[in-house]
C-alpha cells in the first residue's frame, strides 16, 4: 500500500492531489490489509496500532515511564493529536518531553518523522536547497583495502600488516557489509580486529558485540580503549552511543537493551551485530537458551559470528538455529603447532598423590612470570587445589575475578571452564586438565589459553587408570561427536593431533604431528610400535586389555541385573492390574462387560443368557473344574493371591475366569482365537480338548496358576482396561 518509489509530498497516505480524506484511507486500509495480511483494518484500527508501533519501534527507551510520574505531556502523544493523560487512558504508558510547542519541539517533530520514514523504509523529506554542500578532502574515494591497511598502520606502524591472509578476508567482509557472515580462526589469530578495524573508519556507526562471560567483555573492552576505539561496556557507566558497545548474554536479552539498540537502529546509526564465541553460546546449556532470545533481535543489520573453534559439524546447526541462510564462511585451519599434546595417568589408589607431583614437577620448570593454568571439573575442586598450593582460583562466581588475573604474575592458578574462552593471559608454559574435559571444543578453547606469544605449551591430561579404562570400554556409536572426539584423543595409540585436527576442521583437513612438522604429543615421541615392542610396553597394553574385558564384564552383569529388576517390576504390575479387575467383576456380569462393554448386576456370570446362548446350554452344564494345587476353586485365581484359598479358610469369591475364557474360545468374532494360540502353541479338537489345557497347571507371572488365568490376563489386555 506503501510505494517506496511514489514521489511524497508530505503525506504519507495521500497522492498529488494532497491528504486522503478518512473515507478514502478506510477503503483502502480494509482492501489491502484483508488481502496482504489476513484481516480487515480500518482507521481506526490504525490509530491504535499507529500507537503501538511508536511505543516499540520509534520511541524506544523513553516509552516506559511510571504512570504516577507523568506530569508533561509527552511529545510523541502531542504529535499524534492526543494528550498524554489520554494516551495513558486510552493507548499505553508514556514518557514526558515537553508540554509546549516551541521551534525545539518541532525539531523533535522532525527527527520522529524521519524515525517512522526510515522504519517503513521511505526516504524522508528532500535536503533543503539552501543547505550546505560538504566537499569531499579526498582526491578519490578509497577502496576498502586502503581503508583497512590505512587503519592497520595507525595500530601498528607503517609496517604494520595481518597477520593472515584469512584474518585480512575478515576484515574486508565486515566493511563490505558481508552477513550473515561467520568467521572460525583460531585462537590468537586476531579474531577482534575483524570489528575493531572497521570502528576505527571515518564513516563508522555503532558495532554492538555480544559476548558470553563477564570476563570476556571486560578484557574486550581493555583492548578496544588500547586500540582507541570508543568503547562502552553496557551497564558500566552512563550509557551513550558509541562506535563499540560490549554486552554479556545476560544483558543482550532484556528488554531495556533491545530498545536501546532498536533506538540507535532507527537513527541509521546500528552497522552491526556481532555474536563473539559463538561455541559457547551453542554448546553450553546455560547459554543455548539466551541465544534463543539474542536470534530473535532479526533486525536489518550486519550479523557477524566470531569463534576459534566451530567443527564442520557444528557448523550447520548454527545456522540452522540462528536462521542464517547462505552465509559467508571464512575458515582458518586450526592446527596449534606449538602444543605438546600428552595423556599423564595416575592411579585410583593415589590420584592426589600422583597429581600433586606432577604439578609440582611442571612448576619446577617454570621460571620467571611463567604460568601454569590448571582446570578442574568443579568449583569445589578448584578451591581443594588451591587450598594446598596457596594459590588464586578462578570460576564464574569467584570473587574479584579480574584482580585474580591482573595478580596472577606466574606459578599455579586453577580455574573452570569460566575462563576458557576469549581472555588474552601472557605467558602460560603449561595447561592442565584433572580429569576427561567437557568435550573436545572447551577443551581446544581452553588450551587455546597457552602459548599466546607463540612459544611452545604443554597441554597435559591427567586421568586416572579406571577412568581410562572406562573411556576404552565406552560404545562410540553412543556418544555426541564432541565427547567421541575427545575420547579418542584420550585412548588413542596413535598421533593425538590427528584425530582433534580432523573433528575441529574436517576430516580432510587433519593433519598429525609429523605431517603438520610441529611439536610432537607423546604417542608420537614414543612411537606406537616401539612401545609394544618393549615389555613394559606389553605388560602394560595386556593390562588394560584385561581390564577392558573385566568392566565389560561387570557391564554385562549390571545391565542383566537392570533388565531382570525391569521384569519382576512388570511382573507386579500386571498381576495387580488382574487382581484389581478380577475384583471390579465380583459383582457384576463379566460377559455382559467383555461382549457388550455394559455394566449388569442382576445375574451373574457364570447364569448369563449371552453365555448359555452361545454354549447351548447352562454353563454348569460343561462341569468344569480346576486342576488341584493350581487355583482357587471358588474365584478362580492362582493359589498364592487368594486369600481363603491360602489359609484353607474357604473362599467366597465368583469364578469369572472361566466363563470368560470359555466364552472368548467359542465367541469366534470376539477376535481373541490368536491370543490362545498363541499362549498354546497348538490346535484344539473340540470344546472338550480346549477345557482340558484350559485347567491344566502353568506357571504365569512368576505365580501356579493355570492356563485359563493365563488366557484371561490377555482378554484383559485386549479389552485395553
Amino acid at each position: 500500500m506503501i510505494n517506496t518509489e511514489t514521489p511524497r509530498d508530505g503525506f504519507l497516505f495521500g497522492d498529488q492531489h494532497g491528504p486522503w480524506s478518512t473515507e478514502h484511507l478506510t477503503r483502502a486500509l480494509t482492501r489491502e490489509t484483508l488481502k496482504r495480511i489476513g484481516f480487515r483494518m480500518t482507521t481506526q484500527d490504525y490509530r491504535h496500532i499507529a500507537i503501538a508501533i511508536d511505543r516499540k519501534f520509534i520511541r524506544g527507551k523513553h516509552a516506559e515511564v511510571d504512570e504516577e510520574e507523568e506530569e508533561e505531556d509527552d511529545v510523541h502523544d502531542e504529535m499524534a493529536a492526543h494528550s498524554t493523560k489520554v494516551a495513558i487512558a486510552h493507548y499505553a504508558r508514556m514518557g514526558g518531553l515537553s508540554r509546549n510547542l516551541t521551534p525545539e519541539s518541532l525539531d523533535v517533530f522532525r527527527s520522529i518523522s524521519d524515525k517512522w520514514q526510515r522504519w517503513y523504509g521511505l526516504v524522508s523529506r528532500k535536503q533543503s536547497s539552501n543547505a550546505k554542500t560538504i566537499q569531499s578532502t579526498q582526491k578519490g574515494v578509497q577502496s576498502t583495502k586502503e581503508k583497512m591497511y590505512g587503519v592497520i598502520q595507525k595500530l601498528y606502524g607503517p609496517t604494520g600488516e595481518f597477520r593472515t591472509r584469512k584474518q585480512e578476508q575478515a576484515v574486508e567482509a565486515v566493511i563490505e557489509g558481508v552477513s550473515p557472515l561467520i568467521v572460525v580462526l583460531p585462537t590468537g589469530a586476531g579474531k577482534s580486529l575483524s570489528f575493531m578495524i572497521p570502528a576505527l573508519l571515518p564513516d563508522a556507526g555503532t558495532t554492538v558485540v555480544i559476548t558470553p562471560l563477564v570476563a570476556l567483555a571486560e578484557d574486550l573492552l581493555i583492548r578496544c580503549k588500547d586500540a582507541k576505539v570508543d568503547c562502552i561496556l553496557y551497564g558500566r557507566g552512563p550509557l551513550r552511543m558509541a562506535t563499540v558497545i560490549i554486552v554479556v548474554t545476560e544483558s543482550a536479552v532484556t528488554g531495556s537493551f533491545n530498545q536501546f539498540i532498536l533506538d540507535i537502529h532507527l537513527k541509521g546509526r546500528l552497522d552491526r551485530i556481532v555474536l563473539d564465541e559463538v561455541h559457547k553460546l551453542m554448546m553450553d546449556s546455560n547459554f543455548r537458551p539466551k541465544l534463543d532470545d539474542i536470534r530473535k533481535l532479526a533486525l536489518p543489520v550486519q550479523y557477524v559470528s566470531l569463534t576459534a573453534t566451530l567443527p564442520p559439524s557444528l557448523l550447520e546447526r548454527y545456522e540452522d538455529f540462528m536462521c542464517f541462510y547462505d552465509s559467508t564462511v571464512i575458515r582458518e585451519v586450526n592446527k596449534k603447532p606449538k602444543v605438546r599434546y600428552q595423556i599423564q595417568r595416575v592411579s585410583d589408589e593415589d590420584t592426589k598423590k600422583d597429581i600433586k607431583l606432577l604439578l609440582k614437577r611442571e612448576l619446577e620448570f617454570c621460571q620467571g612470570l611463567e604460568k601454569v593454568l590448571v582446570f578442574c571439573r568443579s568449583r569445589a575442586e578448584c578451591d581443594s587445589w588451591a587450598r594446598q598450593f596457596n594459590c588464586g582460583v578462578y570460576y564464574s562466581d569467584s570473587k574479584d575475578k579480574a584482580e585474580t588475573l591482573r595478580n596472577w604474575h606466574g606459578g599455579l592458578l586453577f580455574a573452570t571452564g569460566a575462563l576458557g574462552s576469549g581472555v588474552d593471559i601472557k605467558n602460560i608454559k603449561c595447561v592442565i586438565h584433572l580429569g576427561v574435559p567437557y568435550g573436545a571444543i572447551n577443551f581446544d578453547q581452553e588450551v587455546g589459553r597457552g602459548g599466546r606469544e607463540g612459544q611452545v605449551v604443554n597441554s597435559i591430561i591427567v586421568i586416572r587408570d579406571g577412568e581410562f579404562i572406562r573411556l576404552l570400554a565406552e560404545d562410540t556409536s553412543t556418544l555426541p561427536p564432541d565427547d567421541a572426539a575427545m575420547r579418542e584423543l584420550i585412548v588413542t595409540d596413535g598421533c593425538r593431533r590427528l584425530g582433534l585436527s580432523q573433528y575441529m576442521n574436517g576430516s580432510s583437513e587433519g593433519m598429525s604431528c609429523a605431517e603438520l612438522e610441529g611439536q610432537l604429543c607423546d604417542n608420537c615421541v614414543v612411537a606406537a610400535v616401539a612401545a609394544r615392542g618393549t615389555a613394559a610396553g606389553k605388560r602394560r597394553l595386556e593390562a588394560d586389555e584385561e581390564g577392558v574385558r573385566q568392566l565389560k564384564r561387570v557391564r554385562v552383569y549390571q545391565e542383566r541385573e537392570r533388565q531382570l529388576q525391569q521384569v519382576e517390576m512388570d511382573r507386579g504390575s500386571r498381576l495387580e492390574e488382574m487382581v484389581e479387575r478380577h475384583e471390579w467383576l465380583q459383582d457384576k456380569c463379566a460377559v455382559c462387560w467383555l461382549v457388550n462393554d455394559t455394566i449388569e448386576r442382576e445375574h451373574v456370570t457364570k447364569e448369563c443368557d449371552l453365555l448359555t446362548d452361545v454354549l447351548g446350554e447352562r454353563y454348569a452344564k460343561l462341569r468344569i473344574s480346576y486342576r488341584s494345587n493350581t487355583s482357587c476353586y471358588g474365584c478362580g485365581r492362582p493359589g498364592d493371591l487368594c486369600e481363603g484359598y491360602k489359609n484353607k479358610v474357604g473362599c467366597r469369591g465368583r469364578d469369572v475366569v472361566l466363563p470368560l475364557v470359555v466364552l472368548a474360545y467359542i465367541k469366534l468374532d470376539l477376535g481373541y482365537r490368536e491370543v490362545i494360540k498363541e499362549l498354546a502353541q497348538r490346535e484344539f479338537v473340540d470344546l472338550k480338548d480346549f477345557c482340558t489345557w484350559m485347567t491344566e497347571k502353568r506357571r504365569f507371572l512368576g505365580e501356579n496358576g493355570t492356563n485359563a488365568w493365563a488366557v484371561w490376563e490377555g482378554l484383559l489386555r485386549g479389552k485395553e482396561w
